[in-house]
């Protein structure tokens, strides 16, 4: 009746599949295991059910060595949320036919989605490990986390431990977690599901680590993008190794799934949708020597041909990524799309892939790179594009080129096709995309598929049909900053951005120069045609004297590079009073009381006074200013003392010195008294 779950049991080679009943009463879960390895074979079949008219909606099922670990969200009399319940099937009578009871933990309303972790890999987990449980955290900056001990021969025994907290980056759940996922050529809108992490949370044991993969879905600046996480430690004290936000530009990805295969490659599947993109399936991945939190270039599985319509939000519920256990280095991806424009239409696509290194393999394969990324033509103009394939591991053959994603009224023709790759070389063939004058303007990412026998790779680039008008400006052209308080920093001066193109812009870049930096303001990835936005900077001046700077802001090549000048005035020197001290005649043996002397730090961070010393009769007797390792705050004054020991009859002179860190260089003060 909905939400069906089919996994491999990779540890027996077995296959479980499992699927609510909603036109039973008592509501029932049915699941099925396979006889053999065999999917379309004989079925064990068995049906639970969690308290009559409790209804276990959206099932997810994980493989453990112990059990089938179960989690669903329950909801009283089929309508009342009451939280989330996490159940162990007695996975060794299931595989032998025999009668089997299920064990079952509540997390209490809090708690939602829960996912159980699910083996991948031929190394299992440590003999009698939990299983593990996620979910998304009670506030915006952390993950659920329990563990799941099943104890068959005495029940009672039966674990169920926590939430554990698990800190991650500050994250904003896409759409608030409702619907705002646009579609190509209609107004609908659809689900993206971010109230919850995606399925699967797959477990890999390494031998010398255990890891923990999952997915949500997030705000990305003015789109949505999928955020992931690598968790170490499961056993003892789960924490955050790796975790980062795929978002390449403003197009809408969500609903995704991530898994990684034998030698650590990371593969992630969602789908990609936006205003000028039907629905589509792409992937991503990442290899163990990337930056840590980085992904790779983004290859498109499918190219989507509809969008849902008809009032219909929901977009699934969820897709999988998952690994074959044959070579554990195939990836297989499975999600829907729609055909064409309609509702309760959808397809499912299937795709494989693999990292070409992966286990030590090294098959020929080729890699392909196109440039330039964006080009802008009017239209009824031709727009060019060189698309490299590279030899990989001594590949050599022909490759043939198609695109898809061309606008109406245009064509494209590759020069030359197929593209003939030299074994460890290089060649390249030019794409010529032409537009008609009735080809409609607006920005069109293009998908360049290159396929040579089973290998198949995806490389994107951007057309831009624009009728090229207007101008885009930077005002003020200067931008004064007035000169800094001690101790403080300017308040924000704004700059404003317009787009005078009849198009969109990207902003590509905003770089600042000198004492100054951005502080915010609504300049986002895309600015809209004829539009305005803000650069908000601050001053924070680092040296004596007028400070000149420059914002400099650059888009996607539509206009060009525009710049302001910025100027302000530094800092003052740090000064000390007063100018001199003067110390009245004393009788002969005695020695002057203390004289003060005030140091004032006019710097805008502290100071660190190394030394301060006295010449002639004169010595330093302590004071409130810190010598090292203390230092002075930014704006503060301290005062200095000073003793007289005459030594000689007549008028005596001499100078006090302050020695700093030297960032201002040594202060002096003149200091006189009269002799015995």
């Amino acid at each position: 009746d909905g939400d069906p779950v089919v996994i491999f049991d990779k540890i027996a080679q077995r296959w479980f599949i499992g699927q609510f009943s909603v036109g039973t009463t008592p509501y029932l879960y049915c699941a099925a295991v396979s006889t053999t390895a065999d999917p379309t074979g004989t079925y064990y079949r068995y049906s639970f059910n969690y308290g009559g008219v409790n209804f276990p909606d959206y099932p997810k099922v994980g493989v453990w060595p112990d059990a089938y670990y179960t989690t669903f969200n329950i909801f009283a009399n089929g309508q009342n949320f009451t939280g989330a319940q996490a159940c162990a099937y007695d996975r060794t009578s299931m595989l032998a036919g025999r009668p089997a009871t299920q064990q079952c933990f509540s997390t209490g309303a809090n708690y939602g989605g829960l996912l159980p972790a699910d083996q991948d890999g031929s190394v299992l987990p440590p003999v009698g490990a939990p299983n593990y449980m996620l979910a998304l955290g009670i506030t915006n900056s952390e993950l659920a986390f329990w563990k799941f001990h099943v104890d068959w021969a005495t029940p009672a025994n039966s674990t169920f431990t926590g939430p554990a907290n698990i800190a991650v980056s500050g994250f904003s759940p896409a759409c608030g977690g409702g619907t705002c996922i646009p579609q190509k050529g209609t107004t609908q809108l659809v689900d993206s599901l971010a109230d919850r992490v995606m399925y699967r949370l797959s477990y890999r044991n390494y031998g010398d680590h255990e890891s923990l993969y999952v997915n949500h879905s997030v705000t990305a600046g003015s789109s949505v993008g999928a955020r992931w996480y690598e968790i170490r430690n499961p056993a003892t004290t789960p924490t955050v190794y790796q975790q980062g936000t795929y978002a390449p530009d403003a197009r809408f990805r969500w609903m995704g799934s991530i898994a990684s295969d034998k030698s650590g490659d990371l593969a992630l599947g969602y789908s990609l949708s936006s205003t000028t993109d039907y629905p589509s399936i792409s992937y991503t991945g990442r290899v163990p020597g990337d930056t840590l939190g980085t992904l790779e270039t983004e290859s498109s599985l499918f190219v989507g041909t509809g969008s849902q319509t008809g009032g219909l939000s929901r977009w699934g519920d969820y897709s999988s990524m998952s690994v074959d256990p044959a070579d554990d280095c195939t990836f297989w991806y499975t999600t829907e799309y729609i055909p064409s424009n309609g509702s309760f239409n959808w397809g499912t696509r299937i795709g494989s892939f693999a990292f070409p290194a992966c286990g030590g393999q090294q098959a020929p394969d080729y890699s392909l790179a196109s440039s330039p990324s964006t080009v802008t033509v009017a239209p009824g103009s031709a727009a060019s594009y060189r698309v490299t394939a590279t030899s990989v591991n001594n590949f050599s053959g022909n490759v043939n080129f198609t695109v898809a994603g061309l606008p109406a009224s245009s064509s494209a023709a590759f020069s030359p096709n197929p593209l003939t790759v030299p074994a460890g070389g290089s060649a390249f063939s030019g794409m010529t995309v032409s537009t008609t004058s009735n080809t409609p303007v607006g920005s069109y990412p293009l998908t360049l598929t290159g396929t040579s026998g089973t290998l198949s790779h995806t490389n994107n680039v951007t057309l831009v049909v624009a009728t090229q008008s207007g101008s885009v400006t930077l005002a003020p052209a200067t931008t004064n900053f007035y000169t800094v308080s001690i101790g403080s920093t300017t308040p924000n001066r704004t700059l404003t951005l317009t787009n005078g193109q009849s198009v969109p812009l990207n902003i590509s870049s905003v770089t600042i120069t000198g004492d100054y930096a951005r502080n915010g303001g609504t300049c986002a990835a895309t600015l809209a045609a004829r539009r305005s936005c803000t650069i908000l900077v601050n001053f924070t001046p680092t040296a004596v004297g007028v400070r000149p700077g420059t914002v400099t802001v650059a888009d996607d090549g539509v206009g060009s590079p525009q710049s302001a000048s910025l100027t302000g005035s530094g800092m003052t020197q740090t000064t000390l009073t007063p100018t001199s001290i003067g110390f009245s005649a004393q009788a002969v043996g005695t020695t002057s009381g203390p004289r003060t002397a005030y140091f004032r730090n006019n710097q805008l961070r502290a100071l660190t006074i190394s030394s301060v010393v006295g010449t002639g009769d004169f010595a330093y007797s302590g004071g409130s200013c810190p010598l090292a390792p203390a230092t002075l705050v930014a704006g503060k004054t301290c005062t200095i003392n000073v003793v007289f020991t005459p030594t000689q009859v007549g008028p005596r002179t001499g100078v006090l010195t302050i020695n700093d860190d030297a960032t201002e260089g040594p202060r002096t003060i003149s200091l006189s008294g009269s002799g015995k």
